[in-house]
């Protein structure tokens, strides 16, 4: 192998190619990324064994030839190497590098070595999301997936494309994230596959900052999820098992709504959380039904009390509902919106929020069960 490569766009893809490596890989070969040339290209891959990433970027090709490398090292050294042309050629088991004022040698493994999963086919039937669009939808999402390997299911975003369009859903038994967007060439057939929360996330935040538009799939054949814009594609695994009947947790109707500004509900649930000392980071939400209020309250024996008064409109009867702080954070920090609805059908029933005038995005809360306030 040896092909002839701008040091920046070695770097870029080596980049991309990073992101499916794992810090604590559990096979040495997976610290590594796979240099393959490919059609006139240099094809780099890598892989955890739950996610993959197989990129290509232009080089001038003079020999073929496959090779694993340390991921992080080659990163290192190509990142912080003089803007100029590489020349790259394999020698045993290493790779060379040298331009006019730098040489190197980086040890490598056989390829052989090395998982094949980067073979994978793409499959007919894809839709097409704007990239940015799909970090958003991910962002909503996968703040709700649990962090429990109790029930592996809910550590993952389900999305379920359909004629209707595109739907995420992520939930931990505590709190639910559903958002819906339309496609213009949805498919008939509905598809539904579940992704882990972080395989996704990195998909996200890697063709979150590409143009064009990024090609979802799912293979049932191999069982793999496979996103592509430009030249990169990235592969997960799926996860295995019934994820739960989400829409029976959404409440149809509910006796309490109450319409806040987005940036006023915000503030006042942040200044109460300084104060939510507790392991359950308790504050209170009283809406008025009679003088149409809403306050929001948190207190701790050890560190003291707060209450806010914030604008709103309730309609319906008067409430006192308990959360978890966090939870209602998680929400307002990925909605966009100036105004939003809190809706619930009482102190124990799940709360539903959303940006005021657009069900596209709802997000359910559970309340906390609170004695002696």
């Amino acid at each position: 192998m040896r092909f002839t490569i701008l040091s920046e766009n070695f770097s870029k893809a080596l980049s991309i190619a990073n992101k499916a490596i794992s810090p604590k890989a559990s096979l040495p070969i997976l610290s590594n990324v796979l240099l393959e040339t490919d059609k006139g290209m240099l094809k780099i891959s890598a892989t955890d064994l739950e996610k993959g990433i197989v990129t290509w970027t232009g080089a001038k090709i003079h020999e073929p030839g496959v090779l694993s490398v340390p991921a992080k090292l080659l990163l290192d050294f190509v990142s912080n190497h003089p803007a100029a042309e590489l020349e790259c050629s394999l020698e045993k088991s290493s790779l060379l590098l040298k331009s006019n004022t730098v040489r190197a040698k980086i040890t490598g493994m056989d390829a052989s070595e090395y998982p094949n999963f980067s073979d994978f086919k793409e499959p007919a039937v894809f839709v097409e999301i704007n990239p940015k669009e799909f970090l958003k939808c991910i962002s909503q999402t996968s703040c709700a997936t649990s962090v429990l390997d109790s029930r592996p299911i809910l550590t993952g975003v389900l999305i379920i494309i359909n004629s209707k369009g595109i739907t995420f859903v992520g939930l931990d038994g505590f709190r639910l994230a559903k958002k819906h967007i339309n496609l213009k060439d949805a498919p008939a057939e509905e598809i539904r596959f579940v992704i882990p929360a972080k395989s996704i996330m990195e998909a996200a935040r890697l063709f979150g900052s590409m143009e064009g538009l990024l090609k979802i799939s799912f293979s049932k054949e191999e069982s793999l999820a496979i996103f592509k814009a430009q030249d990169t594609f990235f592969t997960s695994t799926v996860l295995e098992g019934e994820f739960p009947d989400y829409e029976a947790i959404i409440s149809k109707e509910n006796s309490t709504t109450c319409s806040v500004l987005l940036e006023d509900f915000s503030k006042a649930i942040k200044l109460s959380g300084v104060f939510a000392q507790d392991a359950a980071k308790i504050v209170k939400i009283f809406l008025d039904g009679d003088t149409s209020k809403l306050k929001v309250s948190s207190q701790s024996e050890e560190v003291g009390e707060n209450e806010t008064d914030v604008e709103a409109k309730v309609q319906g009867p008067s409430v006192t509902v308990h959360f978890n702080s966090k939870y209602l954070m998680d929400f307002l920090n990925n909605v966009d919106c100036q105004e939003l609805e809190f809706c619930t059908n009482g102190e124990f029933s799940p709360a539903l929020l959303r940006p005021k005038k657009d069900s596209s995005f709802i997000y359910i809360a559970m309340p906390v069960r609170v004695t002696g306030q």
